[in-house]
């Protein structure tokens, strides 16, 4: 979501993700953009995808238990960037739903510029 003051990202983030699964992932949520990296300082493998309502929850819950996914590899990832010292996100009601329904992690980023 974007807004005159701040600019808002809600997404699934997977760290230390197995490389050999890459493919099974996208197979299994086909006409998602994963974006991939590495972080700096571990050089493990990072995939992430923007979240909508569209998002078949269903597939990615099959993908995790399908592939004995750990819960401490993945969850979601709230970052918010804004021209202000002070401001907020309210995670939308879809993002809230999945990770209910998978758990694993909910990592929040805050950037004032």
């Amino acid at each position: 979501m974007k807004h005159p003051y701040h600019n808002e990202r809600i997404a699934f983030r997977f760290v230390g993700f197995p490389k050999k699964a890459v493919p099974l992932l996208k197979k299994a949520l086909p006409g998602v953009e994963l974006k991939m990296g590495k972080q700096k300082k571990t050089q493990k493998l990072v995939i992430s995808f923007q979240l909508n309502k569209n998002l078949k929850h269903k597939k990615l819950r099959a993908f995790l238990r399908q592939n004995k996914i750990s819960p401490n590899t993945y969850g979601l990832w709230v970052s918010l960037v804004t021209e202000r010292d002070s401001d907020g996100v309210r995670v939308p009601a879809f993002a809230a739903e999945l990770f209910r329904k998978v758990g694993g992690k909910l990592d929040f980023s805050f950037t004032s510029v």
